[in-house]
């Protein structure tokens, strides 16, 4: 299989099992060493271990280089959750983690929105009447609805056509970074530009500020309706805790954009495929 169509998971995972000792496999990839930990123990361990609560990236590094490419943000730092590092890091996950609090995630109140979720679209598969249905990515509709809900407050259909660019955008996004293509262009930058065919780079880096636009018209539109008392969405939250903090909404800056972008960027690495 190529190394620019194969997966990475499964790639590391022959390697792991060929040569790791004690549950721990080093690999060299020219200049990027990478750890490889396949017992539970030393995972656990190492997550909660201080060390690596900061989630250290090397500043200006070759990982660190390639995210901002692919999210269009000055040099300084890297938001969201998914890989940012340090203090910054420590802020949005507890941001996240109280939002989602708040929403009741963590508690069975939210079966019962799931369950509305699944209903509804047991509703629209009925509307189809035996129809033929394309079948690829269509259970992550119902997913990609609840979770643009949850953030923008915005509910879409599961016909629209924004949901259904949305949802194949970030999975193919998330499934070239599932492959080594993407770890090819981590070390070597410039496959990205002698390339492009087999990354797909600009397809990726035009979707990518698609996206952040269309989240931007609605951090828009939630600025002109104050939610201070009942915030409803992730949007709200994060205006409300700025404000509360007495900080500037600057929403515009594309770093706090990225909050809103992580939390469907997250769940997407958990959709199914089929």
């Amino acid at each position: 299989m190529s190394a620019f169509t194969s997966n990475n998971t499964m790639l590391f995972r022959r390697l792991y099992n060929k040569y790791q000792k004690d549950g721990l496999c080093v690999l060299h990839l020219g200049k990027v060493s990478l750890l490889l930990v396949g017992d539970f123990s030393k995972i656990k361990n190492l997550c909660s271990h201080s060390g690596s609560q900061g989630r250290f990236i090397v500043p200006n590094g070759m990982f660190y280089k390639f995210i901002h490419d692919f999210r269009m943000q000055q040099p300084g730092r890297i938001s969201g959750v998914l890989a940012s590092q340090g203090d910054l890091w420590k802020t949005q996950k507890t941001f996240l983690v109280k939002t989602l609090n708040s929403f009741g995630v963590t508690n069975s109140n939210f079966e019962d929105t799931i369950m509305g979720e699944v209903e509804t679209f047991c509703h629209f598969l009925g509307e189809k009447k035996g129809g033929p249905v394309q079948g690829v990515g269509l259970f992550n509709l119902p997913v990609m609805s609840l979770l643009w809900e949850m953030t923008t407050g915005e509910k879409l259909q599961y016909d629209d056509e924004k949901l259904h660019l949305i949802t194949e955008g970030l999975h193919v996004l998330n499934c070239f970074l599932g492959t080594p293509a993407s770890m090819f262009s981590i070390i070597f930058p410039s496959i990205m530009k002698t390339l492009p065919n087999l990354t797909e780079f600009g397809q990726h880096e035009r979707f990518y500020s698609n996206l952040i636009n269309e989240t931007q018209k609605q951090i828009d539109k939630h600025k002109e309706v104050s939610a201070v008392k009942n915030p409803k969405d992730v949007i709200d939250q994060s205006l409300v805790e700025m404000a509360n903090t007495h900080e500037e909404t600057v929403v515009e800056d594309p770093e706090d954009r990225l909050r809103t972008l992580t939390l469907l960027q997250q769940a997407v690495l958990q959709l199914p495929i089929f």
